[in-house]
């Protein structure tokens, strides 16, 4: 439970191109958590890289947009 309610901190507090927006969270008496996130317009993670058109070049500049919003995330976590 704690470690859930840090992440949401962390998460609430990061603004960053490549991470979606947290709008809301619950946490239930019976231990169930759940996260609200923005919309993402341009389809999910899964979608775009299961695509057989896509070039090895997109999926490279893909890798570094997720590796960008990961260290953003890490950084805003290190106390």
């Amino acid at each position: 439970k704690f470690e859930f309610q840090r992440e949401i901190d962390v998460m609430t507090n990061v603004r960053h191109p490549h991470i979606a927006p947290i709008l809301g969270y619950a946490i239930e008496e019976h231990g169930t958590r759940a996260a609200l996130l923005g919309p993402v317009y341009d389809g999910s993670l899964q979608d775009r890289l299961s695509d057989p058109a896509l070039t090895w070049q997109r999926r490279l500049s893909i890798l570094a947009d997720v590796a960008c919003g990961l260290q953003a995330l890490h950084t805003a976590a290190t106390p």
